[in-house]
């Protein structure tokens, strides 16, 4: 049985299913389990490296402290590509279809400067939706499929 922290459980006791449900029964968690990380722990660390900014050591006390979950500094460094990952794989095209079927749709750009350059930043909302990036591919396109 996994318990909330991600990490594999067994019975304490001798007879026990295991599930958690047997009264009397306490739940150890089993050193060297091969589930140890769960979505729970790694939306934390990506809330506290993307949603929050936090330097990676920073980003990984605090999580430690704040949970008792310890993960390494590379675990933690990894949430924000992960996170990165899925939303230009999921999210973002999922985002833009929404955007091109809208009625209304306003696309703008800015300049912003990046990696010492100037460059431009797009968006393109309606009254509910909103994706802004260095890329945003073709959303404003009223181009149909043929």
């Amino acid at each position: 049985m996994a318990s909330e922290s991600g990490e594999e459980a067994e019975p304490a006791a001798a007879g026990g299913s295991g599930d958690g449900t047997d009264p009397g029964v306490a739940l150890m968690l089993r050193p060297g389990s091969p589930v140890r990380i769960g979505p729970y722990t790694t939306a934390l660390a990506t809330l506290l490296t993307c949603g929050h900014y936090l330097p990676i050591g920073r980003a990984t006390s605090l999580l430690a402290a704040m949970s008792g979950i310890g993960v390494s500094t590379g675990f933690m460094a990894g949430a924000r590509r992960r996170a990165a990952a899925v939303l230009d794989t999921v999210f973002l095209p999922h985002m833009r279809e929404l955007l091109r079927t809208a009625p209304v749709l306003h696309v703008d750009e800015t300049t912003g400067r990046a990696a010492g350059a100037l460059a431009y930043v797009h968006i393109a909302c309606t009254e509910y939706l909103a994706a802004r990036g260095p890329r945003l591919g073709d959303v404003g396109s009223r181009r149909r499929p043929a």
